[in-house]
């Protein structure tokens, strides 16, 4: 334990080490029940109680102000001095295959917020030893989290890295660690830690973002071939445009039984409130007045939003996916932040094809997220067409289920 401690101590080394990890391992290494319905959850924690200090800087302590669930969260008030924060939680043995995570928190300054690590322990003793658990750092893969609103997000051990042998079948305790080297220091609220079980039911939807023509020409007509479905997230004045598909290509993606659903060209964040308001529901209405099947799922643009725009979303969209880079596990979803994955021109296929793979063993939803289709990729937002034939060659040859959103979260009888 005491080395373990030691090197935990250099927070700029171990968050490099960190990194370098995050991206090699990536290359190597009613149905689903929503928040909104009856809750499959199983409370791991409300962070009220039985936390012990991992390290003695900074301060932890339960704040009985500031919480949303039990008798009060787990605040986190980091070191001036640049060290890590963290607590752990000693459990009773637990045998976690098969599960999913849901975890509430809050922060001060996300910004600011260097490190946010948590970590799943097959140690005996936590405080004597521990080389073998599960992590993710959040800090990664979410993006867009606005200060001093609680977010609520889930994760899929797809996601959550292995240091060590450890087992999901022997899971003894939990550790939180945290770090900012960024005065102020941003205070963590964090707020019930629950798992789920994620079902027997999988799968792949391939989105777009935009309708850009090529999503059509190249995406779809490809797709074609292989008999799969997908999902265009479109915004409603840009059909018809240069360079955006029109309303016959739009109908053809409807007919062959493909998801449509909604989008646009604003920063939501900046609209007044009238004209964000407006321009939710005028897509929604072009979406209805169409009959589209998909009609009832929002992407974000630019995964940009707070609590505002939320609220205003739900009142005309079910289902609403910012910009978190996580699987979307089975089993449960919080409908107003379903996870997915954006590939960019600097995504390899061999990445799709480990992530395709993690999320049917795990049994997520995986929801890839393209723009633009090109024979000759330049841009970000531009993806190899001889890479997405890689892609959708694996998918065909093992047989992994490609589906639409609407047909995952409502399926036909």
């Amino acid at each position: 334990m005491q080395n373990k401690k030691q090197l935990f101590r250099y927070p700029k080394l171990l968050i490099l080490l960190y990194a370098m990890i995050v991206l090699t391992s990536s290359f190597h290494s009613r149905p689903l029940a929503s928040a909104a319905g009856s809750s499959p959850l199983q409370v791991i924690s409300l962070m009220d109680s039985g936390w012990t200090d991992l390290y003695n800087e900074g301060r932890v302590r339960v704040d009985h102000s500031n919480y949303l669930t039990g008798n009060g969260s787990l605040r986190f008030d980091h070191s001036m001095d640049g060290n890590f924060t963290g607590a752990y939680l000693q459990l009773p043995w637990q045998n976690l295959s098969n599960k999913g995570f849901k975890i509430s928190f809050k922060t001060a300054s996300w910004e600011r917020l260097e490190s946010f690590l948590i970590g799943f322990c097959s140690d005996e003793a936590f405080e004597k030893n521990f080389n073998h658990f599960y992590y993710i750092d959040l800090k990664y893969y979410l993006t867009s989290i606005r200060d001093n609103e609680w977010n609520s997000i889930t994760l899929s051990q797809s996601n959550l890295f292995a240091a060590g042998f450890p087992s999901w079948k022997n899971i003894g305790s939990i550790f939180i660690r945290t770090f900012s080297s960024q005065q102020p220091t941003p205070t963590l609220w964090i707020d019930e830690i629950s798992t789920f079980d994620t079902g027997s039911k999988k799968g792949i939807v391939i989105a777009y973002d935009d309708g850009h023509r090529s999503a059509y020409t190249k995406g779809k007509i490809t797709m074609d071939k292989y008999g799969f479905p997908g999902a265009m997230f479109i915004i409603p004045s840009y059909i018809n445009q240069p360079g955006f598909m029109n309303s016959l290509q739009l109908q053809d993606m409807a007919r062959s039984g493909w998801d449509i659903g909604g989008h646009s060209d604003y920063l939501l964040l900046s609209l007044p409130d009238e004209l964000l308001e407006k321009d939710i529901r005028d897509t929604q209405s072009y979406l209805k007045a169409l009959g589209y099947p998909g009609y009832q799922f929002y992407a974000i643009p630019y995964g940009e939003y707070n609590e505002k725009v939320i609220q205003v979303l739900n009142k005309y969209f079910p289902y609403i996916r910012p910009n978190y880079a996580l699987h979307q596990p089975g089993g449960y979803a919080i409908s107003d932040k379903l996870n997915s994955q954006v590939v960019s021109l600097y995504t390899p296929p061999e990445i799709i094809i480990e992530w395709i793979d993690q999320a049917n063993k795990n049994n997520d939803l995986l929801i890839l997220v393209f723009h633009k289709i090109e024979e000759y990729p330049i841009y970000d937002t531009e993806y190899s067409l001889a890479n997405f034939i890689r892609v959708l060659d694996y998918l065909k040859n093992n047989k992994i289920p490609v589906t639409t959103l609407s047909e995952y979260f409502n399926p036909k009888p």
